[in-house]
């Protein structure tokens, strides 16, 4: 029988850095911040100032890395900490050596990973294969590859963010994958005050790389002269893509660097519809909080995006040719672009993370109980 006065101490080896704004780590604040359960203590680690709301919290501490090259073996030494068990790791080679080193001292305990996105060292067709339909993977280096294919390996249960990306977990490692979506800050990111332009805008999130395929804003900007096209973001192409938009006299076409949550948000506000380029993501954060702000969404199908429902609150294209289509049908009907964006803005209240955090948060403990059973 489990006793209901011990307290779990889950190691959260994640970066609760306050000006720390990796995916991940953002993920992690946002969640912790959240948790309550008064069974539960949670500890996790900073390089720079902590967040104020997470070093303040009586249910989660924190230890400060030491500087340098230094963080590394400590990381490592974290890892051997009391815990009942660990959840969501890193992938660097220090989070697999701590996890491995508590293992060989027979300190094993249960971790629990989450899979975010398409970066296994599997081929095309395997992919294919197992989701039934043409698939990119995500590029990453192969030693982080191979990283992040040992995490999944060594966890003892996953959670996927995306229905897709558990289907493809459990046709790869095993039927240890559940679901829980990504959450939004819903104070930020909400159609309360909407105030779209006259003339459509379309927007754009995210690092200008060779992944996000930025080039194609440009050619969607060069079909649509009637629409803004404006990215939010910055990145190694960013100035070879400006140059592009000059010498191809884009004056629709804005670079306009990256914003501040708050900021990006009062943008997406001012703005008619949202593109994605990429033909590879998990379950982007940047689709969510484009659906809250109202606007419809255009993006590739090949990842099977949770957060679209095709011909209801966005389009999904098969190939680059659809991908435009989409685009110029909504610049060219506003009134089916705001009738998109309103579904989408309905759906994502369930997507506030003050309605996930609690579901993650039961969700982390009760299969924390299920994997090492208390007497």
């Amino acid at each position: 029988m489990a006793n209901p006065d011990r307290i779990d101490r889950i190691f959260v080896p994640r970066f609760i850095d306050a000006a720390n704004t990796n995916a991940q780590n953002l993920n992690a604040k946002a969640m912790l911040s959240r948790f309550s359960n008064p069974s539960a203590h949670w500890q996790t680690i900073f390089y720079d100032p902590a967040d104020p709301a997470l070093a303040s919290s009586t249910q989660v501490s924190s230890s400060k890395l030491f500087r340098r090259h230094g963080w590394m073996p400590h990381l490592v030494a974290l890892y051997q900490q009391p815990a009942t068990g660990i959840f969501y790791p890193g992938v660097t080679a220090f989070d697999l050596l701590g996890m491995r080193l508590r293992a060989l001292t027979g300190r094993r305990v249960p971790i629990i990973s989450t899979i975010e996105g398409l970066a296994i060292p599997a081929s095309s067709s395997q992919l294919e294969d197992a989701a039934g339909h043409k698939v990119f993977l995500q590029p990453l280096p192969e030693k982080a590859s191979r990283r992040v294919d040992a995490l999944l390996r060594v966890a003892d249960h996953v959670i996927a963010i995306s229905p897709f990306l558990q289907k493809m977990g459990r046709a790869f490692y095993g039927d240890k994958f559940s679901c829980l979506p990504l959450g939004i800050d819903a104070s930020l990111f909400h159609a309360h005050d909407r105030n779209p332009p006259p003339r459509p805008r379309v927007v754009s999130t995210g690092h200008v790389a060779p992944h996000k395929r930025p080039e194609m804003f440009l050619q969607a900007a060069a079909q649509n002269p009637s629409a803004d096209f404006v990215w939010f973001g910055d990145g190694p192409q960013l100035a070879p893509l400006h140059q592009q938009a000059c010498e191809r006299h884009l004056t629709n076409l804005t670079f306009a660097g990256r914003k501040l949550p708050h900021e990006l948000a009062d943008e997406l506000r001012r703005s008619s519809i949202f593109a994605l380029c990429s033909l590879s993501e998990g379950a982007p954060k940047s689709l969510q909080e484009a659906a809250a702000c109202g606007l419809p969404l255009v993006a590739f199908k090949f990842f099977e995006p949770p957060s679209i429902i095709h011909n209801h609150n966005g389009l999904l294209a098969s190939n680059d040719d659809e991908f435009f289509t989409h685009i110029k049908t909504l610049v060219n009907d506003p009134t089916l672009s705001a009738r998109m964006g309103a579904r989408g803005a309905d759906m994502a209240k369930d997507w506030d993370w003050n309605v996930l955090a609690p579901q993650w948060e039961q969700s982390i403990l009760t299969k924390m109980h299920e994997l090492s059973p208390r007497s």
